[in-house]
């Protein structure tokens, strides 16, 4: 693995060199990433100091994953328009950020590999921006909320397989 296999996993993160000293700050969702990415940092520059400084969000990240399930937002095909479903979940989803209270949360939507990239992409922002919506319809602060479009660019299930381009096809919350 290389180092950056773990930095992927530090969010809000920051890597700063002083002299021989490599400062690395930021929050990661699992407290047993910690070490793994300090010491992977470590064995890269053998001739510097390390000095890491993260810590877990875990409990509000935690709130909004229980929430969520592993269900899946679901829209209408091709369209940003929220399925039944999906805004049952959301429903439920408004109960918990008001939980997490005062921290920022981040909309992420994702797509199936499916038609154009440049499409998915664009799919995935406007799906992102109507779960946003719909929760500041929700009376949750619009400024406690960012959004962002990923398209296809990070499945987590295989595309080839209608169950895989299904999971593929998602919101995740980041809290930040």
């Amino acid at each position: 693995a290389t180092i950056n296999d773990h930095l992927k996993k530090v969010k809000q993160g920051s890597l700063t060199v002083r002299g021989t000293q490599v400062n690395l700050t930021g929050k990661v969702t699992n407290p047993n990433d910690i070490q793994p990415a300090a010491q992977r940092l470590q064995s890269l520059v053998p001739n510097y100091k390390v000095n890491a400084q993260l810590s877990v969000n875990a409990a509000e990240q935690q709130i909004i994953d229980a929430t969520l399930k592993n269900r899946i937002i679901e829209f209408e095909s091709g369209s940003a328009v929220l399925a039944p479903s999906g805004t049952q979940i959301l429903d439920e989803m408004a109960v918990a950020l008001n939980k997490v209270g005062g921290k920022k949360v981040k909309i992420i939507g994702h797509t199936d590999s499916s038609g154009d990239p440049a499409k998915n992409l664009s799919l995935s922002q406007e799906r992102a921006v109507a779960v946003k919506n719909y929760l500041i319809g929700k009376n949750i602060n619009a400024d406690s909320m960012s959004t962002e479009g990923l398209g296809s660019n990070k499945p987590v299930a295989d595309n080839t397989t209608p169950e895989g381009r299904k999971k593929n096809r998602r919101i995740e919350f980041e809290v930040l």
